[in-house]
């Protein structure tokens, strides 16, 4: 296959995939419509979709995600040229090295932080869950 068949093998691809996920879209906004109309209560806003959420949650994992390969793109061209080493070269592995390194530290640290929420929010609500059987069970006594 040549060049110009694979961009209209390509376009056609996109084409049916929006496509698609328009009929997908407009398909839950009829839902959302009909719903309001049976409970009035029900907002008429269609929910955000699964790849929106997805990324609002993890931002900044694929921001690390995407400079990180960036600079592990720049550090092999780097390593891979022939030219003798000079002070602007070893400069130039050094920032490579140091921002692959630092994404790597960034997107570490906030799914540490968001695991440790997570577990802080489960303990809160235990605390509260053990808080009402004590409340419970001191009503039983009387």
């Amino acid at each position: 296959m040549n060049v110009s068949a694979w961009i209209t093998l390509f376009g056609i691809s996109v084409a049916a995939i929006v496509a698609l996920s328009v009929a997908s879209m407009h398909r839950k906004q009829m839902r959302q419509i009909e719903l309001h109309r049976a409970d009035p209560s029900v907002p008429v806003t269609p929910p955000p979709h699964r790849t929106t959420l997805f990324i609002k949650r993890n931002w900044l994992v694929l921001w690390c995600l995407l400079f990180g390969a960036y600079d592990l793109v720049l550090l092999l061209t780097h390593l891979n040229q022939t030219t003798p080493v000079t002070r602007r070269v070893v400069y130039d592995l050094i920032t490579d090295v140091l921002g692959v390194a630092s994404m790597v530290a960034v997107a570490l640290a906030d799914l540490t932080l968001r695991g440790t929420s997570r577990a802080l929010s489960v303990l809160e609500r235990m605390i509260d869950v053990m808080g009402a059987m004590s409340e419970e069970l001191k009503s039983l006594r009387k």
